[in-house]
């Protein structure tokens, strides 16, 4: 798929006033929003931030010999620079010590960050996962009292090493190499720290930078497989990954973990550290489901019946939904048809804590922990209407103010309409086909509403 420069402008038809954003986009549409519309999210997206911009929450920190604190120290080694912006950063001071997440139970996931260090030399940090914190390698007694470098598998950012594997605390994994680098074609080998065939092995092609942003990011696949990458390319691949005893035998899979950051004594900063948690089976992450309804703080009566509806990247048949009122999840519908809504009959349970969540066999889950909705008393009280989206490739355009009759057009450059579709019940939807069933030529294409509520113009770039 190739990758376009591509400008959107946002059109306050009030005011007439427009904003330019520029960025790097992978995909054959882009779709210009109304003002003040929400656009596609980090969450549709999969990618959800480690690091929350503004303070440590959620992450724990272990100086050199010390014990585990879940407050990282922000006037020692941990400060958090440019807090808020895009570009808000974790800094590590001169000192050895992890950064982690207290959950411990990652599996099947993506992560990546952005890393750099200040000056040139062999200046040495890490991105960390599969993390036991039970176990630091250095200290002797196996507590967490003492030591540092917990047990897990180290992606190195090391200057001149980026994306080497090292095992720690016994963590073993398989790999193939020519010498001690990595290559597909090359010997199978064990590594884990003792009793194997060594515990670091180097990475191929070498692409760090020594004082730019260098992007990291790993594919961990529970304890069947691993996969470094930096600056683009995949590096490093690992698998079978288990527990080792001191002779190098076989313990058990080590499939899950915390996830880490790790400075040995050179000041590192980090930036825009992700998750993106995968299915446990299936072949990809694009096969994504995103709830429309509830949204947080909406008001649904008891024993009524409300259409939940969803949005989807892939292909399914199926989808399990399920609801929480702070007493674990429920059933809603199980191995419903994947049509985009579904009735549900509204128990009567009122709650101010009401959750719900689609999920399947082969897609990532996603509930709406943005924010609660609430079950009411059944006297005099309905459920808010649905919004209406004009959408495409995961993106949602809230329809506000335009009336249901209303008609969405296609124009090309010259004003010539290419396509009108009917915004109807639910919002329409442009397959980049003209009205003759053609996929139109790449250019700029304008999108018009024209309802009750005024003028809307969206601007879209088929490539």
């Amino acid at each position: 798929m190739k990758r376009s420069m591509i400008s959107r402008i946002e059109w306050d038809g009030k005011s007439g006033r427009n904003r330019m954003v520029r960025r790097l986009a992978a995909g054959s549409l882009l779709l210009v929003s109304l003002a003040g519309a929400q656009g596609f999210t980090k969450e549709d997206s999969g990618w959800v931030p480690l690091f929350n911009g503004k303070d440590f929450a959620g992450l724990y920190s272990r100086m050199y010999n010390a014990p585990v604190t879940n407050a990282p120290d922000i006037n020692a080694a941990f400060r958090i620079d440019y807090p808020g912006t895009d570009s808000v950063e974790i800094r590590v001071a001169a000192a050895g010590g992890t950064i982690g997440t207290q959950r411990t139970s990652y599996a099947h996931y993506r992560v990546r960050i952005q890393y750099r260090f200040e000056t040139v030399g062999s200046l040495n940090a890490g991105l960390l996962y599969h993390v036991d914190e039970t176990y630091p390698r250095m200290g002797g007694d196996g507590t967490t009292a003492k030591g540092n470098w917990p047990r897990g598998i180290e992606c190195q950012m090391k200057q001149g090493e980026g994306g080497d594997a090292f095992s720690i605390q016994q963590a073993a994994f398989d790999t193939k190499v020519n010498g001690n680098v990595w290559n597909v074609n090359g010997k199978a080998i064990k590594v884990c720290e003792f009793g194997c065939d060594g515990r670091s092995f180097i990475a191929s092609p070498r692409m760090d930078k020594p004082t730019e942003w260098n992007s990291m990011e790993a594919i961990v696949r529970g304890p069947d497989s691993a996969v470094h990458f930096l600056n683009g390319p995949s590096v490093f691949k690992l698998w079978n990954i288990r527990l080792a005893d001191k002779t190098g035998a076989t313990l058990s899979p080590w499939g899950s973990g915390a996830i880490g950051l790790e400075a040995e004594n050179a000041v590192v900063h980090y930036r825009r550290w992700e998750v993106m948690e995968l299915p446990k089976t299936g072949p990809h992450f694009l096969n994504r489901l995103f709830l429309s309804t509830p949204l947080p703080g909406e008001k649904i009566a008891a024993q009524s019946t409300y259409s939940v509806k969803w949005r989807q990247i892939g292909d399914f048949k199926k989808a399990f939904l399920e609801y929480d009122i702070g007493s674990g999840w429920k059933s809603v519908g199980d191995s419903v048809d994947n049509t985009g809504s579904y009735p549900w009959k509204i128990p009567n349970e009122p709650s101010k804590t009401l959750r719900l969540r689609i999920s399947g066999p082969s897609y990532v889950r996603a509930d709406s922990s943005r924010g609660n909705s609430e079950i009411t008393a059944s006297t005099g009280l309905t459920p808010r209407a649905p919004q209406r989206f004009f959408t495409f490739a995961g993106r949602s355009i809230p329809l506000d103010g335009i009336g249901p009759g209303a008609v969405l057009t296609i124009q090309d450059v010259s004003g010539r309409v290419v396509r009108a579709l009917p915004i109807g019940a639910d919002g329409p939807q442009w397959d980049l086909k003209d009205a003759r069933g053609e996929r139109v030529r790449p250019g700029l294409y304008f999108a018009r509403f024209a309802g009750t509520g005024g003028v809307a113009i969206l601007r879209a770039w088929v490539f």
